[in-house]
C-alpha cells in the first residue's frame, strides 16, 4: 500500500474543504495559516495549492495571493461539453448486458440521487458516484480516470454556480436513464440517451442542441 506524501495529504485536505464549501468561492488562502491548520510545514501546502491551481480549483491574484476560484457560466458549460464527450463515448462501449450485471448497484445509486429527501450536496456527490459507476462498465481505465477528474471539477462548479440557480426537477431522471439504456438497441441510441440526460433540465444559457450528431 502506497504511503501518502505530505503534499498528497495537503491536497486532499484542501480539496475536501473546497468541495464541501468550507472554503467558499472567493476565499483567500493563506499558505502558512493552512499549514498550521494541517499541522505541517508550508512547503507541501504550497505544492498542493499549485496543483489545485493547475486543476482549476484555485486561482492566483497579483498582489493578493491565492483564492478559491469563482466559476463562470462558461466554465460550467465547458465542463458539460467535456462530460458529454466522455459519457457519450462510454455509452457506445457499454451494452445492455454490462448494465444488467451492475444493475443492483446502479439502481441503488440512481434511487439515492433522485430522492427528494436527500440534500442537494448529498445528491451531488451520489450523482458523481452513479455516473462513475456507469462509466466504469466501459472497462476503459484511461477513460474512467479522466472522467473522475472531470466530475470532480464538475462537483466544484456545482457548489460554485449551479446551487445558486433555480432548482431542477430530478425525480426519476437517473432511474429513467438506466431504463433507456437497457432498452437501447444500438450504440447510437445509447449515446443519444446519455446526451439527452446530460443536457435535460439545464438552464437555457448552458444548453446545446441535444440532437446534434
Amino acid at each position: 500500500m502506497a504511503i501518502m506524501t505530505l503534499k498528497q495529504h495537503a491536497y486532499n485536505a484542501i480539496l475536501e474543504r473546497i468541495l464541501t464549501g468550507t472554503l467558499p468561492p472567493g476565499e483567500l488562502l493563506n499558505r502558512r495559516g493552512m499549514a498550521r491548520q494541517l499541522a505541517m510545514s508550508a512547503a507541501p501546502v504550497h505544492e498542493a495549492m499549485i496543483q489545485l491551481e493547475q486543476e482549476g480549483f484555485l486561482e492566483a491574484l497579483p498582489r493578493l495571493g491565492t483564492r478559491v476560484k469563482t466559476a463562470s457560466r462558461d466554465n460550467v458549460r465547458g465542463h458539460l461539453v467535456l462530460r458529454e464527450a466522455l459519457e457519450c463515448q462510454a455509452a457506445r462501449m457499454i451494452g445492455p448486458e454490462h448494465i444488467k450485471s451492475a444493475l443492483p448497484q446502479l439502481r441503488s445509486l440512481a434511487v439515492a440521487v433522485d430522492s427528494s429527501e436527500a440534500s442537494d450536496s448529498e445528491r451531488a456527490r451520489t450523482e458523481v458516484e452513479f455516473h462513475i459507476a456507469l462509466l466504469e462498465e466501459a472497462k476503459c481505465p484511461e477513460l474512467t480516470r479522466e472522467y473522475r477528474r472531470i466530475m470532480q471539477i464538475g462537483l466544484f462548479y456545482r457548489i460554485n454556480l449551479l446551487l445558486t440557480m433555480p432548482s431542477r426537477t430530478l425525480v426519476n431522471r437517473h432511474e429513467q436513464l438506466l431504463e433507456n439504456l437497457l432498452a437501447a438497441t444500438t450504440p447510437a441510441e445509447a449515446e443519444q440517451c446519455v446526451r439527452n440526460h446530460i443536457w435535460s433540465g439545464k438552464p437555457d444559457f448552458l444548453k446545446v442542441d441535444a440532437n446534434q450528431t
